[in-house]
């Protein structure tokens, strides 16, 4: 009798460092793969096979670093992850949204996510909430950039604001796909001035630029820290939530 092919691993993409390590945290056994300048490790989580991996922030490092790996691993599915701005007021900071539809400037991406798999999200997470994604090109960082995305883009379903989902469906090859995302800061919070501003070449978040600023700054370095503590915070739960999912068989 011949025996089955195994399952091939699961690619499960971040965009920041703290979202990558709280789920590399949770994986065992760890390899990081050679080549290419973007972290990717291989490992398990609750046992199934995986592939993690950072692309970086923004529309410009989401869809290169997408585009690499599908190259590289042509993932027959994959999932998205990471934290996100609420749009909606009832989205509060902690809540988990599985991604009905998802979005950006240039209109709805096609194919939406994997309706089935997104049902099979919210099973396993009760008190996840669907929700539209729209993903900006820089960071909306005020209470009235956000009311404006809404007002635009969001509708009256509930809806969040991230950089990335967007690129990485376009540049997913058509592969099934689940986005899921844990909301950072609420759709009436401002985040300080000196990170919504602080954007790289390419796009992403300048952290160097950051910590430039905080130097002479130094009464904005305690909101800072709180900022990447709830960052981090978010990001275990972001973790335990695809751990619970890859028990439950993904």
């Amino acid at each position: 009798m011949a025996l089955s092919a195994p399952e091939p691993p699961l690619l499960i993409v971040t965009a920041l460092p703290e979202e990558l390590e709280a789920l590399l945290e949770r994986s065992r056994p760890l390899r990081r793969l050679a080549g290419g300048s973007r972290p990717i490790w291989e490992g398990t989580l609750a046992g199934r096979a995986v592939v993690l991996a950072r692309t970086g922030v923004g529309e410009r490092n989401a869809r290169e670093g997408m585009a690499d790996l599908v190259t590289r691993f042509a993932p027959p599915r994959w999932i998205g992850a990471g934290l996100a701005g609420a749009l909606s007021p009832e989205a509060e900071p902690g809540a988990l949204l599985v991604a009905g539809s998802v979005s950006d400037a240039a209109g709805n991406v096609d194919p939406p996510p994997d309706s089935a798999w997104a049902e099979r999200a919210l099973q396993c997470a009760p008190a996840a909430r669907t929700a539209r994604f729209f993903s900006a090109r820089r960071i909306a960082g005020s209470a009235a950039e956000k009311a404006a995305l809404r007002a635009l883009h969001g509708g009256p379903s509930l809806a969040a604001v991230d950089m990335e989902s967007a690129a990485w469906a376009r540049a997913g090859g058509g592969a099934s796909y689940l986005l899921v995302r844990i909301v950072s800061d609420g759709a009436g919070e401002d985040l300080p001035e000196i990170v919504a501003s602080a954007i790289s070449p390419d796009g992403g978040l300048d952290r160097s630029l950051i910590v430039r600023r905080a130097l002479g700054r130094p009464s904005a370095i305690g909101k800072l820290f709180a900022l990447r503590r709830r960052a981090q915070l978010s990001a275990r739960r972001l973790a335990e939530f695809l751990e619970r999912f890859a028990a439950a068989g993904f």
